[in-house]
């Protein structure tokens, strides 16, 4: 089985993915931005914005995976700072 996980990054992401791992399920994770810290990923990694539909379904298209998980959500100041985004992650990215 492989899956593909959005928000891997994030503090939810991150747990999904590495628990995942430790089963011995195939994991590609994507996010917006790489993480943080170099050699984190535990797993493939994608920069991949889920509010861009595009670039989802192309990921989607090379990874083929048997399950999808969007974590990916926008909070706090990085929800303030730009609604237009928000909307498109928050919202549009779920749909």
């Amino acid at each position: 089985m492989k899956v593909l996980v959005f928000g891997a990054s994030g503090f939810i992401g991150r747990r999904l993915v590495a628990s995942l791992m430790r089963d011995g399920v195939g994991v590609v994770g994507a996010d917006v931005a790489a993480p943080a810290e170099a050699g984190e990923e535990p797993c493939p990694f994608r920069v991949a914005d889920v509010g861009d539909r595009g670039a989802v379904t192309q990921l989607v298209a090379e990874v083929r995976p048997d399950v999808i998980v969007n974590l990916a959500y926008l909070t706090g100041a990085a929800l303030d700072a730009d609604m237009d985004r928000a909307t498109r992650v928050n919202l549009n990215g779920h749909v």
